[in-house]
């Protein structure tokens, strides 16, 4: 229970470093701390959908962790296993905004 807290703590922040870096690698022209503003940026906007999904899973009373933002909102639920549907339903506007 500790060790996960104390993962909890540190696992966004290796999260954005290791973005960073890779980022880094491809844009060196830019400095390291503003491709890590950035990244932060990027990571508030995912941990923004991930707050708004989780608030509507304890709303539904659901353990289907689908965003109520995703894109899979907009298909028919008469296929509920589509592949499409199951793709659709990764992708949120949050998660779109987040790769620009």
């Amino acid at each position: 229970m500790i060790a996960a807290f104390i993962g909890g703590l540190f696992e966004p922040f290796l999260f954005v470093l290791v973005l960073t870096f890779v980022y880094w690698i491809f844009f060196s022209d830019s400095g390291f701390r503003k491709i890590f503003v950035i990244q932060t940026y990027v990571y508030v906007i995912i941990l923004i959908n991930s707050v708004i999904t989780a608030l509507f899973m304890l709303a539904a009373h659901t353990s289907a962790a689908v965003s109520p933002l995703s894109l899979g909102m907009i298909l028919p639920i008469s296929r509920p296993g589509s592949f499409l549907r199951e793709v659709l339903n990764n992708l949120s506007l949050f998660s779109l905004s987040g790769l620009l």
